[in-house]
Order: C-alpha cells, then sequence, then structure tokens
C-alpha cells in the first residue's frame, strides 16, 4: 500500500445536514421506543423474512436493540469519519486528488451511517406499529 497523508478534512453544509439528519433519526428511534414501550405486548416481532412477514417473536424489551445498535452504528461510523486515509479507494491517491478522494470517502460514510439509522427506525416503528 502506497502512503497516504493524513489530511484534516473540514466539514461543509452538506456534511452537517447530513450529520443533522442522523441525529434526528436516532432521536426518533429513542423517542418512539420510549412513548410505545408501555402499550406494547410481551411478545413482540423479532424477525422478519423476505416478504415481510414475522417468522420469530421475543420478549417487548428486545425492541431496545433498535436504539442501541443505533448508538452502536453511530458512534462507529463517526469514528471512521475521522481515518479516510485508511478507506480502501477504487483509485490512486495523488497529490492532486487526494482533498477529493477523501472528501467523497467520508460523504460515502456519512451517507452509509444515515442509511443504517434510518433502517433501524424502520425496523423500530414496523416492530411497533406492526405495519
Amino acid at each position: 500500500m502506497n502512503y497516504r497523508p493524513q489530511l484534516k478534512i473540514y466539514p461543509d453544509w452538506l456534511d452537517y445536514l447530513i450529520e443533522i439528519c442522523s441525529i434526528l433519526t436516532l432521536i426518533a428511534i429513542f423517542t418512539f421506543v420510549i412513548i410505545n414501550y408501555s402499550s406494547l405486548q410481551n411478545s413482540i416481532s423479532t424477525h422478519y423474512n423476505l416478504t415481510g412477514s414475522t417468522d420469530s417473536y421475543g420478549n417487548k424489551s428486545l425492541i431496545w436493540l433498535y436504539p442501541i445498535l443505533a448508538i452502536i452504528f453511530y458512534i462507529g461510523f463517526s469514528i471512521l469519519i475521522k481515518f479516510p486515509h485508511k478507506y480502501n479507494y477504487p483509485v490512486s491517491i495523488t497529490e492532486q486528488n487526494v482533498r477529493k478522494v477523501y472528501k467523497l470517502g467520508i460523504i460515502v460514510i456519512r451517507l452509509v451511517k444515515l442509511i443504517v439509522i434510518v433502517l433501524l427506525l424502520y425496523f423500530s416503528l414496523k416492530t411497533i406499529y406492526e405495519i
């Protein structure tokens, strides 16, 4: 592996927008679980097959798995964003493209973080409201 410079990449408006959306989605997961926990049945859906039908049930306390996983993923991806020089890029890193490639890599990781958290929100809503 070739040497890759460790550069400080400063966030711009798109980075802030994605982060705000991620944090709001994280807050939404916790809010829905807290508000609806007492009204959940003792047995909730814990697994869905490819068609979206429930194929496994568990204790209602398992609903906390979604917000806990969301926090873990949020923290993990936030740490990963600090190390764009470690990513596996499909292009060679040169002095001319290093900032642009790192910036794009960081945006991709932020978007993946948002998508994962949105999916966890969807799964928690599906479980709570049996959509």
